[in-house]
């Protein structure tokens, strides 16, 4: 199907935004794709029973999933129904585990760019969600101890060893929230606003909203605390995350691999106009420290 259609134009909540309301995540956040859908259909002359929809739910839904699972079968319940009255066939409607997620993040990176087959200089992902974030990139090793995270990737008659890790906590979202948390609320993590013009609070939604007039930028306090974060949240070891990030350049294919940025990572690399630019950590710096400081940032 035309890469025209991957994205929709019109973004909907999040389904993990639903847990106090399931009963709204399918008219309010499946609705609106699957009309978008159905018009672009229209113009190209394919039916509805052509094509089967796949609700896939990543972190936000695996955080409810553990905080309620009544509410996380809830919203399930009403997508699944949302769908099957649509009149397109229901190919998936279930959580996705991260280790899932990562790799078939990888998949369609390598797929669009022609690197499936490639053993050296394939595509490795880190992709950088709501709730989780995910690196994969194909290994060097065909298997290993469970430490490696090898998954075999079968495609097109092949397999591709490749590892995949999922972090959940370390999406933009939650690792916000943990820096908040943590931190001094995180008030060197926004941008300054000492006259108090909108917006008056940032995060309203976090355990512990900043006030916009008290906070204060500062790119090395705020990269230290990301530090923290990634090193506290992604150095727990689980099911999904058995190597901490820090650790994950020892593994096989590491190296050799050429990365790119998913999820909210090239949608910031655009806002701020550095998506071309030759040093990432410096322009990065620079440009967020511009707009961030100055009385009303």
């Amino acid at each position: 199907m035309p890469q025209a259609i991957a994205e929709a134009k019109k973004r909907t909540p999040g389904l993990s935004s639903f847990a106090s309301s399931p009963a709204k995540a399918g008219p309010e956040a499946i609705t609106p794709l699957l009309t978008q859908l159905s018009q672009y259909l229209i113009e190209q002359g394919i039916t509805k029973p052509e094509v089967p929809v796949a609700m896939l739910a990543t972190a936000g839904m695996r955080n409810v999933k553990a905080a309620d699972p009544s509410a996380a079968q809830s919203i399930l319940a009403g997508t699944a129904a949302t769908i099957a009255v649509s009149g397109y066939p229901t190919a998936a409607n279930r959580i996705l585990p991260g280790v899932q997620e990562a790799t078939l993040a990888w998949l369609d990176a390598n797929a669009l760019g022609n690197t499936l087959t490639k053993k050296q200089g394939s595509v490795g992902i880190i992709e950088i969600g709501g709730a989780s974030a995910q690196v994969a990139f194909r290994s060097a090793k065909a298997d290993g101890p469970p430490r490696t995270s090898i998954q075999q990737v079968r495609v097109a008659g092949m397999s591709i060893p490749v590892v995949a890790v999922s972090y959940l906590g370390l999406g933009g979202n939650d690792a916000r929230s943990n820096m908040q948390t943590t931190n001094d609320a995180g008030a060197f993590c926004f941008p300054n606003n000492s006259s108090g013009q909108a917006p008056s609070i940032y995060m309203p939604t976090s355990v512990r909203p900043v006030d916009s007039s008290t906070a204060r930028y500062s790119w090395k306090r705020c990269a230290t605390a990301y530090n923290q974060t990634v090193s506290t949240v992604g150095g727990k070891r689980s099911t999904t995350a058995p190597v901490a990030p820090v650790a994950l350049r020892t593994l096989p294919g590491f190296n050799s691999a050429t990365f790119i940025g998913l999820g909210s990572i090239p949608f910031t690399y655009s806002d701020l106009g550095i998506e071309n630019e030759p040093n990432e950590q410096t322009s990065l710096r620079q440009s967020t420290t511009r707009m961030c400081t100055g009385t009303n940032a």
